[in-house]
Formats: C-alpha cells, sequence, structure tokens
C-alpha cells in the first residue's frame, strides 16, 4: 500500500505543480507546443467534466466530495482483498486525479484545466492530468475487471 500511496502523491504533486505553473505562466500568455495543435493556456473550470453543471459549483462540489470518499473507500477494499494489481494501479490513478480536482474545486472555487488540444478544424476540451488521471484509471480498472472477470 506504501508504494501505492507514493505513487499516488507523486502524480498529485505533478498535476499540482502544472497547475501551478498554468496560473503564473500561462495566464499571461498561453504557450503553443505543436504549433497550434497542442497549447498549454488557462481555463478556470467550476463545473464538473467538459463543463457540465458549471452555474452550480456547490452541487459540483458535493457531488464531487462524495464520489472522492466513495473512489477512496473502493481502493483501499480493493487493495486490501484482491491481489490484481492493474485494478490496484487503476484506482491509485483515479484517486490522485480525483483529489486534485477536488482540492481544487474546494481551495479555488474551480478546477485549473490547462491542456489544449485542436486537431484539425475541431476544438476539443481543456483539461488537466488529473482528468487524464481519472480517465486512465477508469479504463484500468475496467480492464482489470475483463482481465479477471
Amino acid at each position: 500500500m506504501i508504494i501505492a500511496i507514493i505513487i499516488g502523491i507523486i502524480l498529485l504533486l505533478i498535476d499540482i505543480l502544472f497547475k501551478t505553473l498554468s496560473i503564473k505562466k500561462f495566464k499571461i500568455e498561453e504557450k503553443k507546443i505543436l504549433k497550434e495543435h497542442i497549447v498549454f493556456t488557462y481555463v478556470e473550470n467550476s463545473g464538473a467534466m467538459f463543463g457540465i453543471f458549471d452555474r452550480k459549483p456547490i452541487l459540483v462540489k458535493i457531488i464531487s466530495s462524495i464520489c472522492l470518499i466513495g473512489i477512496i473507500a473502493l481502493f483501499i477494499i480493493f487493495y486490501q482483498y484482491l491481489n490484481y494489481f492493474i485494478i490496484k494501479l487503476g484506482f491509485m490513478i483515479l484517486c490522485a486525479g480525483a483529489i486534485s480536482n477536488v482540492s481544487d474545486r474546494i481551495i479555488r472555487g474551480h478546477v485549473v484545466d490547462f491542456i489544449y488540444f485542436k486537431i484539425g478544424k475541431r476544438n476539443t476540451y481543456v483539461f488537466n492530468f488529473g482528468d487524464f488521471y481519472i480517465f486512465i484509471g477508469i479504463i484500468l480498472v475496467i480492464i482489470g475487471g475483463f482481465i479477471y472477470e
């Protein structure tokens, strides 16, 4: 469990570092990484994923806090009773992302998003590493569920 916690803390610190960098640097000027396709920017997201419920920040804080508690409880249960590494890894990564985004909502009142992809003429959403961790964590848990079913 210690290794999982250390990995989770490292991932959390990476997300916090980039959010802080975004606030200090990209709020003033965007940084284009790959021409116009990958841009580091600064966006305040007071809603949930993809900005839904952006006019209900209290509701988003409550629901995301409840979800975080549930995710952590499931992580502890799976970690203690299952010997499936991929599921444990998935929950650990998921926890890191959830903790980062929920703490942003509680401390700042919004989540800081900073990575923007533009593919062709289509605009995509702006997100952060915490969002990416949540996505990867869910995928790993699902894959683990299929593997160990």
